[in-house]
């Protein structure tokens, strides 16, 4: 998700390169997710400390920074944007919520770039929605994990427990009711359960 948002998000910009990274607030870490215009192995690895005053700032209630010359920045780690030579930055939180979910950073690699109040504001539309379709995609992944997790469970309940959906097509079928009637799962998943049981 985050690679798409950056392959679309860095031209609408105007820029090379971009960073999306995501806040872990029991750590307060920042780590990158998905990047584009930069090597894989510059930012599959990078993280960076945000317990700092001006980082947690940053994320829970600033708007978007400019850094108009990568090298004089003291605020800012700006580690990554030295190591892929960027010139020029523009750091915009992603929020959902007000609550801090990361940020998107924009670099201009072959010249120094100003970033203009236009520029500016299609950056944090870009964010406002990433905010959105990153906790969509983070509820969807929450909501496929506990259905996992309930599956470990039903699978080693002594009980035969299957579930049917909607429209009476088996979707769950334990070991214990497989035992019980004597048809594998693969026999019955995906099937009307008026056909694995007729009657």
């Amino acid at each position: 998700v985050g690679g798409a948002v950056l392959a679309a998000a860095a031209p609408a910009v105007g820029v090379e390169a971009a960073v999306l990274l995501l806040y872990d607030a029991d750590r307060r870490v920042l780590t990158a997710q998905a990047a584009s215009g930069i090597a894989e192995e510059a930012w599959r690895s990078f993280r960076v400390e945000a317990s700092d005053a001006f980082n947690q700032q940053l994320l829970s209630r600033g708007g978007p920074f400019v850094v108009k010359d990568v090298r004089s920045e003291r605020d800012l780690k700006m580690q990554l944007a030295h190591s892929i030579g960027a010139r020029s930055a523009l750091v915009v939180p992603i929020r959902h919520e007000g609550k801090p979910i990361g940020t998107l950073t924009f670099y201009a690699v072959k010249a120094p770039r100003r970033f203009d109040a236009v520029t500016v504001a299609v950056a944090e539309l870009i964010a406002n929605e990433a905010g959105d379709v990153l906790e969509r995609t983070r509820l969807q992944e929450e909501v496929v994990e506990e259905r996992e997790r309930a599956a470990q469970v039903l699978a080693h309940v002594g009980d035969g427990v299957f579930f049917v959906d909607e429209d009476g097509v088996v979707r769950l079928w334990n070991p214990a009711v497989a035992d019980i009637m004597g048809l594998d799962a693969d026999q019955v998943l995906g099937r009307p359960l008026e056909h694995v049981l007729p009657g």
